[in-house]
This record gives C-alpha cells, structure tokens and sequence, in this order.
C-alpha cells in the first residue's frame, strides 16, 4: 500500500473539492449586462433609518431587465469613509444598503451594497452582491458595479454593469 503525506492528500482534497465547486458554477446560468439609471430621491415608501431612498427605471438592451424598477434604501453611512479627517474629508461618506429590483414580468432580485460617495463633487461609486429573488430570479447570485455622478436635486446619472448568475 502506498504511503501520502498529509501535503499531498490535502492537495488532492483540495483539488477534487475545487472541481466539484467549478461544476456547480458550470451549472449556473451566468449573464453579465450593462445597464443606466437615473437614480431619483424617492422619499415615499422610503424606510430606511437615515431617511435616503432613490428610485429609477432601469434602461438597458438585456430583456430581463429592460423597464425594471430600481429602488435603493440607505442602511447606514460615516463621513470621511469612517476614517479620520485628516485621511479623508468628511465630504466623502460610506454607505451601506439594499436594492430592491423589480422587473416587468420575471419577478424581483434583491442586493446588499456598499459604496462611497464623494459629496464636495458629486460622484459615487458602488458594489451590489445579488442576495435574494423570485420567480425567474429565485436564488440568484451575482455581482453588479454601479459608478456616477450628480445630486439630490437633479438625481444621479449611473452606469451599471453586472453578472446574474440564475440557478436554472
């Protein structure tokens, strides 16, 4: 009977475990997108804790997601990314939330997301990670980056690009 060392016998591990995680994702259904929005303050059904909510329509040539309502809720944010001002001005806060996306007719996905948003020139840049859906969307994964410029008044103009991965 021939001998392993512990070395080889985790790396054989590790690889037999790597290509059951690769056939998993090969089963998934990965679509990346590209997507704009003009992102709106959206003070009516607004819940979240600081009181920022904004809303757009999604305009993008991906059918899913074409006309969908995008509907972001603030969670929490700290001035100067949290750390001192003497690092960064107080202008540029971090935040934390969650987007709500409604399509016409394929159901919802929903994301948790953190960004930063440089108030004193008004652009943001900001990572969402799908966490949640229905319908057509129901355990959908994925990653979606969203970068862009404006202000409250006249709202934000945004570039999406992502990847949503369906379990179908």
């Amino acid at each position: 009977m021939r001998k392993y060392s512990r070395t080889a016998l985790v790396s054989l591990l590790a690889v037999l475990g790597g290509s059951q995680a690769a056939s998993s994702l090969a089963a998934d259904n990965c679509r990346p997108f590209d997507a704009t929005l003009l992102l709106h303050m959206a003070p009516e059904g607004c819940t979240s804790p600081v009181k920022v909510c904004t809303r757009a329509t999604v305009v993008s040539s991906d059918p899913y997601l074409a006309g969908a309502t995008w509907f972001f809720s603030m969670q929490g944010n700290a001035p100067s990314m949290g750390l001192p001002e003497t690092i960064e001005p107080a202008s540029t806060l971090s935040y934390a939330g969650v987007v709500l996306v409604t399509t016409r007719n394929d159901g919802t996905f929903s994301t948790k997301n953190i960004g930063v948003f440089d108030s004193s020139i008004g652009v943001f840049s900001q990572l969402d990670r799908i966490v949640d859906g229905t319908d057509r969307f129901a355990n959908a994964k994925g990653t979606i980056f969203i970068s862009g410029s404006g202000n409250a008044d006249a709202g934000f103009a945004s570039k999406v690009r992502g990847e949503i991965c369906l379990n179908q």
